[in-house]
């Protein structure tokens, strides 16, 4: 893998291995040489590109049959997941008008609606690494994990899948910022060294003001004494408190037809309208589920107080209502 700005301007010598292994994640690939892509015997193998948390691509070689479970235990060996529970976090996917879906691992690639970037008798594939699965508590994962669970939800907020305001969103630059080159020092830290971690900004830079450098160096430097791996727990734990985390969102229309978002999480289901949370249902209210074409209904038990549901040991009095949105 090609030299990063990132690890040209850091010492590594200095750094622990495990923060050394993971830099190189934190740049893109460039270029993909030659060799990678030159094309296998005809008919026979199939070449997947693989989009690893949005921030590098690496190439597998497959046999055209293989199924897709062969590519995910191949991911895994690259990305150095060895536990069989934090590889359930994580799963290969790809993009279906603008959604994700993740490949069924007991069936070939080429019997899934995979977007090919090149056809033929050695089609090559356009795929994604990322996470399945997200936790209600990050904190339970081995520290490794939560660095890969950190890189998806960095890309989840710059590809505005998680909303953020300004000022968060400069914290938790920050904290990729301490993670990536340690404790803010004056002596090192002089004006634009931030310029080499740029991929790690989480703030447009069209939204960036003339000074936003130096409000980005004030909060680095807060951080002062912040382990790398507190760092990184910190940064998960104000990431999974925003809107729409872990929500994997689809545009809708509600019976009104007013445009929104439905985000299915481990939550339940959350109704978005211009950003905002308005509609919320528990995995544990709905009743049911039903799809109908393009329409998709819940029945949901809304919980309503009485005075006799107030009473110490009194049974709780539930309201049904049949809710109906459109793809």
């Amino acid at each position: 893998m090609a030299t990063s700005p990132l690890q040209d301007e850091i010492e590594q010598e200095a750094l622990p291995e495990e923060l050394r292994f993971h830099l190189k994640y934190l740049v893109p690939s460039g270029t993909l040489r030659a060799s990678e892509m030159q094309p296998p015997a005809e008919g026979k193998t199939i070449i997947c590109i693989v989009s690893l948390f949005g921030w590098t691509t690496k190439n597998f070689i497959l046999e055209s049959k293989a199924k897709a479970s062969e590519l995910i235990d191949r991911v895994y060996a690259e990305m150095k997941l060895t536990d069989s529970v934090e590889k359930d976090y994580f799963s290969v996917f790809f993009y279906d008008r603008n959604h994700k879906v993740f490949v069924d691992p007991l069936k070939s690639l080429k019997d899934q609606k995979v977007p090919k970037l090149a056809k033929g008798k050695n089609p090559t594939y356009s795929l994604h690494f990322g996470v399945k699965f997200y936790l209600a508590q990050p904190r339970i994962m081995d520290q490794y994990a939560r660095y890969l669970y950190s890189l998806q939800l960095c890309e989840d907020i710059k590809a505005n899948r998680v909303s953020v305001d300004f000022e968060m969103a400069t914290k938790l630059t920050a904290l990729l910022v301490q993670v990536a080159v340690g404790d803010y020092d004056e002596t090192k830290h002089t004006a634009g060294y931030t310029k080499p971690l740029e991929r790690l900004c989480l703030v447009p830079a069209t939204y960036r003001p003339t000074n936003y450098e130096a409000h980005l160096m004030e909060e680095h430097r807060k951080l002062r004494g912040l382990s790398c791996s507190k760092a990184e727990f910190q940064f998960t734990e104000r990431a999974r408190q925003l809107p729409c985390y872990g929500c994997h969102l689809f545009a809708a229309q509600d019976e009104n037809h007013n445009s929104v978002l439905v985000g299915s999480s481990y939550r339940g289901i959350s109704v978005f309208k211009e950003g905002t949370e308005v509609n919320f249902f528990r995995w544990l209210d709905m009743s049911k589920i039903q799809y109908k074409g393009k329409h998709f209904f819940i029945k949901h038990r809304s919980h309503v107080e009485t005075e006799g549901s107030k009473a110490e040991g009194a049974s709780p009095t539930w309201h049904r209502k049949r809710i109906q949105y459109s793809r």
